[in-house]
């Protein structure tokens, strides 16, 4: 049953839960192994009784009686549980933002924001993204989209954004550029003159005006030099400033346009040109609609691999009183879990649901265990200590992951300790509620 439960996450979309579940049925089977072929050689055929042991499976049977004789009060539990679900599922809240798995140290954090703010990085904040069939064509569109988010910075819609614009624009743009410079009065003296107030050494600016005024014997006009490429400028010294810039979307270029201080993403977007290759991207919006989706399919094969569970458990017991005994203390226990970190206030992620997987599979366990030895007194209180140990060391071990400062560590540890504790607490009462305890047996007489 728990390889069948843990099989249904191999099918998800995500790879680090894909993972998990392989590592976690190769354990189950090899543990299997291990009890089965390589543990007898070392138990004796006839171990020796332990008085500590006797005494708790002899105290787990008289609670089991005791709560026999008052059978009636057990309903208690699973309205209790009704209840719970009731008030705490609908305030059910959940995060699909992966950062909410980790925990960013804040001096670190600080220290980026520094990095970027004096560098102009702006993280993964929501781009613009052009394309086109060619660099040119790309360059053309970007530059009729300037425009749109110059009035969305004047507007405050938009706090700013970083294009390749000061670096490189298309050959028709370069064209213009160069008429202009060569029909604007007195260029030269007024560059001479900015510049130098500026500190530059103007003369530096003569092969300029030289390359400007040209002219070659067949052209007149003065011929136009050929357009500056993104080939020419990519072998320069300032291809670092410009690849980042460029990205291939199939056999398309792009040019990317990142933004800062997106207030209001709606209103921005419809201030963009309506151009079908001008694109706003958001990579956080879509990494958590990612998740989202795995959420959904684990969700998805969570509930297909309880069917898969319960018709095992069917098919061992063929009759439906033992095999909701078996089944549903864990099904009760992961619905009381939700329902305590809703009330809680505590946003379910991923790993919430990974940690409900691991107590649906080790709850029908517990369940299992019980339903087995319910015929014979020494086997139910065997079964009550195993259940009662394999609980403590769940609870010890989970109990310090949920103890963690990391949130992915803490969401695993404190959703699966509590839905084990409470499944090994509903699975005796579930068996009294619906009669399948049968009529116990003394213990089995051995020759000596």
């Amino acid at each position: 049953t728990t390889v069948a439960g843990l099989s249904g996450l191999a099918w998800t979309a995500f790879p680090g839960i894909r993972q998990m579940a392989f590592f976690a049925v190769v354990a189950v089977l090899g543990s299997v192994f291990a009890t089965r072929w390589l543990l007898p050689p070392f138990v004796p055929a006839q171990p020796a009784k332990v008085a500590l042991q006797q005494r708790l499976a002899e105290g787990c049977v008289a609670l089991f009686a005791r709560l026999r004789r008052q059978r009636a009060a057990l309903w208690v539990l699973p309205f209790a549980t009704l209840a719970l679900a009731a008030v705490g599922l609908p305030h059910i809240r959940t995060v699909d933002d992966p950062a909410a798995l980790n925990t960013l140290d804040p001096r670190l954090v600080a220290e980026e924001q520094r990095v970027r703010a004096r560098f102009g990085g702006e993280g993964e904040g929501p781009t613009v993204v052009v394309t086109g069939e060619t660099d040119e064509q790309a360059l053309q569109t970007l530059e009729t989209l300037l425009p749109s988010l110059d009035a969305a910075v004047a507007r405050g819609v938009l706090g700013g954004y970083r294009s390749v614009a000061p670096l490189l624009r298309s050959a028709s743009a370069q064209s213009a550029s160069l008429a202009s410079l060569r029909t604007a009065p007195d260029l030269e003296a007024r560059v001479r003159r900015i510049y130098g107030e500026e500190g530059f050494v103007t003369d530096h600016f003569a092969p300029f005006f030289e390359a400007l005024a040209a002219r070659t014997p067949q052209a007149s006009p003065p011929a136009d030099p050929p357009p500056l490429t993104y080939a020419e400028l990519a072998a320069s010294p300032l291809a670092p400033l410009l690849r980042p810039f460029r990205i291939v979307v199939g056999s398309k270029t792009g040019w990317l346009v990142p933004l800062r201080g997106v207030e209001a993403p709606a209103a921005l977007e419809a201030m963009l040109p309506a151009h079908s290759e001008v694109r706003l991207v958001d990579p956080h919006a879509i990494v958590e609609e990612t998740y989202r989706r795995f959420r959904r399919r684990t969700v998805e094969m969570t509930l297909v691999g309880l069917f898969v569970v319960f018709a095992i458990v069917y098919g061992r017991y063929r009759r439906l009183g033992p095999s909701l005994a078996a089944f549903v203390p864990a099904v009760l226990a992961a619905v009381a879990t939700v329902s305590l970190h809703a009330l809680a206030g505590v946003p379910l992620n991923l790993l919430h649901l990974v940690g409900l997987l691991l107590v649906l599979s080790m709850g029908v366990d517990y369940g299992i265990f019980i339903v087995e030895g319910r015929k014979e007194t020494e086997a139910l209180g065997a079964a009550l200590l195993s259940v009662l140990v394999a609980t403590v060391s769940t609870l010890v071990s989970f109990g310090l992951l949920a103890l963690s400062h990391n949130p992915a560590l803490r969401a695993l540890g404190t959703t699966t300790a509590v839905g084990v504790t409470l499944s090994a607490c509903f699975a005796p009462a579930t068996l009294l509620l619906l009669r399948a305890d049968g009529r116990l047996s003394p213990p089995e007489r051995r020759d000596p």
